[in-house]
C-alpha cells in the first residue's frame, strides 16, 4: 500500500534547527543579545512571543502581527523535521516550487490533488492546499500573511511544544507536576513556559521549583527564571544558588537595556530594579520610560507604586491623575488612583474612581469587590447592593462576592 505522504531525509531535530536560522528575523520576539549569531541556538538570542491574547487566537492561528516562526512552530510538519528551506529558497524567499506542486515534494498528488480531497476542480484556485491549510491575514491594509500553523480544518493542531510553553505560560493556577516534567524536557520551549509560570506561584515553592532553571543551557530559559525569581529574600537561597541568581540576573538586565529605545523596556527594567531593593535606579528607569513616551501610562502607575513603597504617596497622586487624564478609557490607572485615595483615607474622593474602574473593566473582577468593599465601608448600602448585583452578572460564582453578599446581610440586621 502506497503511503500518501513521503518521507523527509534527515532527523526532525535536524530540521527544527535548521528552521532557527530564521526565526531571527520571522518571528515576533525581542533580543537577548548583541551581536547575534546565525549559528547560536535561537533561544540562547531571543526571547519569542508565545501565544497570548492580541497575538495569537486561543487556537494558536495568527492574529495580531507575529510573522512565522511562532505559526510553524506549532505545526505537525516542524514536529516531523520539516525546516522553512524545503518550502523557501534560503536566499530570496521565493517558492521550490509553484501552487500545489510546492505541497507535492512531501504529500503525494494523486492522494491529496483530487477532487475527492479538497472538492474543486483540480488546478483551479479553489483547489490550491493553501487556501484551507495556511489561511491569510492582511496587515496594514497590504501585507497579506500566510498563516503557517499548516493545520487540518476542523481538526485539533496536535501537541507542540511552543504551545506547551504558552499553556504553562497562561496558567492562573500553575500545575505543578505538569511544571515538574515540563522541567526536565529536552525541548527549551518547555523549560521556558516553566520559567515564565514560575511568578504565578508561591514565592517559596517557586524558588524550590524553579532554581534549576537559572543555570539551564538556553539565555532565554535563564533570563525568564531570573525574571520570576528576583527579589526573593537572600535568606532563601544559598552562596551557590545567589551566585547563579545574580548571573541569570544580570543576563536579564542586558537584555532589556538592548531596547532601552521603547518604554516597554525601560518599565521592564524599573521593574527589575525595584524589586532588587534598587529605587533610584527604578525610579531612573520609569521617568526615562515617560521622557520616551508620555502617553504610555503603565510607566505612570509603575512609578506612582514606586512611590507607594517609598511612603511617596504625595509624590503618586499627580501622577496618576495625570494618567487618568492621558487614558480615560483605561481602567488600571483609575483603580490605583482610588486605591492611592483610600489609603489617604479620602474614601468619600475615592469612590468615583473605583466606580470607573469597575465600569470600563467588568470582566475583572477585583476592580469590582473593591468598589463594593469601599461603598460598604461607607456605609452606602443601597448603592453597595445595586453594585453588587451588577458585578454579580458578570462574576455569578465568584466566592469573594458571595462573601461581601453575607456581609452586607449581616450589616442590615445591626440596629442604627
Amino acid at each position: 500500500m502506497v503511503r500518501p505522504i513521503a518521507v523527509n531525509q534527515g532527523t526532525a531535530a535536524q530540521g527544527q534547527a535548521a528552521g532557527e536560522v530564521c526565526g531571527g528575523c520571522h518571528a515576533r520576539r525581542s533580543e537577548l543579545v548583541a551581536p547575534l549569531d546565525a549559528q547560536a541556538a535561537f533561544l540562547d538570542q531571543y526571547r519569542p512571543s508565545l501565544i497570548e491574547p492580541g497575538l495569537y487566537l486561543p487556537d494558536g492561528r495568527i492574529d495580531g502581527e507575529v510573522f512565522e516562526f511562532g505559526s510553524f512552530a506549532q505545526s505537525a510538519m516542524h514536529r516531523a523535521g520539516v525546516s522553512c528551506s524545503h518550502c523557501h529558497d534560503s536566499h530570496d524567499g521565493g517558492l521550490r516550487a509553484p501552487g500545489n506542486a510546492l505541497c507535492g515534494q512531501c504529500h503525494l498528488a494523486s492522494h491529496y490533488d483530487r477532487r475527492e480531497h479538497h472538492g474543486s476542480e483540480p488546478g483551479t484556485a479553489s483547489a490550491q492546499c493553501v487556501g484551507c491549510h495556511m489561511p491569510t491575514k492582511t496587515y496594514m491594509g497590504v501585507h497579506v500573511r500566510h498563516d503557517h500553523g499548516l493545520r487540518v480544518p476542523g481538526a485539533p493542531a496536535g501537541e507542540s511544544a511552543f504551545a506547551r510553553a504558552s499553556a504553562l505560560a497562561a496558567s492562573a493556577v500553575p500545575d505543578r507536576a505538569v511544571l515538574q516534567r515540563a522541567i526536565q524536557a529536552t525541548d527549551a520551549l518547555d523549560r521556558l513556559g516553566v520559567a515564565r509560570s514560575l511568578a504565578r506561584l508561591p514565592p517559596r515553592e517557586a524558588v524550590a521549583l524553579g532554581a534549576p532553571l537559572l543555570s539551564d543551557a538556553r539565555r532565554a530559559v535563564r533570563t525568564e527564571a531570573a525574571r520570576s525569581l528576583l527579589g526573593t529574600p537572600a535568606a532563601w537561597w544559598s552562596a551557590a544558588a545567589q551566585t547563579t541568581l545574580d548571573a541569570a540576573v544580570a543576563e536579564l538586565i542586558v537584555a532589556e537595556q538592548l531596547a532601552a529605545d521603547r518604554p516597554e523596556a525601560l518599565l521592564n527594567l524599573g521593574q527589575i530594579h525595584a524589586r532588587l531593593n534598587q529605587p533610584a535606579r527604578a525610579e531612573q528607569a520609569l521617568r526615562q520610560a515617560l521622557g520616551r513616551a508620555p502617553d504610555f501610562v503603565p510607566a505612570y502607575v509603575n512609578l506612582a507604586d514606586l512611590y507607594r513603597q517609598l511612603g511617596r504617596d504625595a509624590d503618586g497622586e499627580p501622577l496618576l491623575r495625570e494618567a487618568v487624564r492621558r487614558a480615560p478609557q483605561q481602567a488600571e490607572p483609575a483603580h490605583a488612583l482610588g486605591l492611592l485615595l483610600i489609603r489617604q483615607q479620602r474614601l468619600s474622593d475615592a469612590l468615583p474612581w473605583l466606580a470607573l474602574a469597575s465600569r470600563l473593566a467588568p470582566e475583572q473582577p477585583r476592580y469590582g469587590h473593591l468598589h463594593v468593599l469601599a461603598l460598604l465601608e461607607a456605609g452606602r448600602l443601597n448603592e453597595v447592593e445595586v453594585t453588587l448585583r451588577q458585578v454579580r452578572e458578570h462574576h455569578p460564582d465568584d466566592v469573594v462576592l458571595r462573601q461581601l453578599q453575607q456581609r452586607i446581610e449581616r450589616q442590615r440586621l445591626v440596629p442604627q
